[in-house]
């Protein structure tokens, strides 16, 4: 994971996914689970943990080339893409279905959105970590 301050004291969450010798035809689904929404480090006074914002941004990369990316562009502020209302512990981001096809120099993978059943929307659940 890597964090990266930006203007308003939020953070960019980037989650890199990489998937390097699998079998052809396998599947995989990514999954983005909200633990905390704190700061790493209490402040050094013993007073309160300062909670933040995040803004996760996944990329998946496939044989070693990215192969897609979900989540908002953190370079650009409200991107249409950017996943918004994940800053509640429990959450849980379905992110994408990943299938490969082929394998080693060959190896290539078909990413499929997760989006919540109607809306079209991104896939956000509270404290369910079913499939």
């Amino acid at each position: 994971m890597i964090n990266s301050a930006n203007n308003n004291g939020g953070r960019f969450i980037t989650e890199n996914i990489n998937v390097d010798a699998p079998g052809n035809n396998h599947r995989f689904r990514v999954l983005v689970d909200y633990f905390a929404n704190a700061l790493s480090q209490p402040n050094l006074d013993g007073g309160v943990i300062t909670p933040i914002d995040t803004e996760p941004l996944v990329n998946v990369y496939c044989g070693g080339t990215l192969a897609g990316s979900f989540g908002g562009d953190p370079d650009v502020r409200n991107d249409p893409d950017e996943v918004t209302d994940f800053n509640t512990p429990g959450q849980q981001w379905r992110v994408a279905d990943i299938q490969t096809h082929g394998s080693g120099n060959n190896l290539t993978c078909t990413l499929t959105p997760i989006t919540a059943v109607g809306t079209g929307n991104y896939d956000l659940r509270s404290d369910d970590t079913t499939y």
